[in-house]
């Protein structure tokens, strides 16, 4: 099964279609062959794709914060110029409260710092188009997210399906799961798998796409020492 094709179609598809599943064994690829082909699309103007990995993700609160973070971190705001890296790097500190990190910047803060004093991850919203920067130029994006390890999250299942699905039918955005069926052991998950998957893909391990990849992306650091 050739995953950049079917995601490819999957992200060319106008109407509201749920989530496409990409489902094989731990160890298979799933992750580094979906972290390469989103590099590459990140790297044009059309989508930011961004993965959120639910390995040991417990709360649905904990999930959207994951994702804002998420969206955050990938907008490509930290390359735009020296003033702009300095404040990002500042806003990863995820616990900083903004008046603390915009008081170095805008001196009308130091006014508001009772309203200012929060968490500046609350500010972040969730929509289908985002604006980026590529290349220090500002575009707008069509989101992507990819959420890895279902299997292994902490969150009910049925729960976690439901907080995926909200993605997709309420803000429109388009969606991939990635899982090791063979894992999930709820009895509930088929019954409601229906609810928020439209395709299913299924993978098996591609061991000379991988080594491939990887020679191709190998830099030389030792003399006389090549592949």
């Amino acid at each position: 099964m050739n995953i950049a094709v079917e995601l490819e179609r999957f992200l060319s598809q106008k109407a509201k279609n749920g989530a496409l599943l990409v489902t094989g064994k731990w160890g298979c690829g799933k992750t580094y062959l979906l972290d390469a082909i989103a590099k590459e699309y990140n790297a044009k103007n059309e989508f930011l794709i961004i993965t959120v990995s639910l390995f040991g993700v417990d709360t649905i609160d904990s999930l959207h914060q994951a994702v804002k973070e998420r969206i955050a971190f990938s907008r490509g705001f930290s390359n735009k110029d020296d003033t702009a890296q300095k404040l990002f790097r500042k806003f990863k500190k995820v616990s900083t409260p903004i008046t603390a990190v915009l008081s170095e910047f805008l001196q009308i803060a130091k006014g508001f710092n009772t309203v200012l004093n929060i968490n500046w991850i609350d500010l972040v919203s969730v929509e289908e188009h985002v604006d980026c920067f590529v290349n220090g130029q500002k575009t707008l994006k069509t989101l992507v997210l990819i959420f890895d390890d279902f299997e292994r999250s902490k969150i009910d299942k049925v729960d976690l399906m439901g907080a995926i699905n909200d993605y997709t039918e309420s803000k429109n955005i388009k969606v991939v799961v990635v899982a090791n069926e063979d894992e999930i052991k709820d009895k509930n998950y088929n019954g409601i798998k229906e609810k928020l998957i439209s395709r299913t893909v299924h993978m098996s391990l591609d061991k000379d796409h991988i080594v491939d990849d990887l020679i191709s992306s190998y830099k030389e650091s030792v003399k006389d020492y090549k592949i």
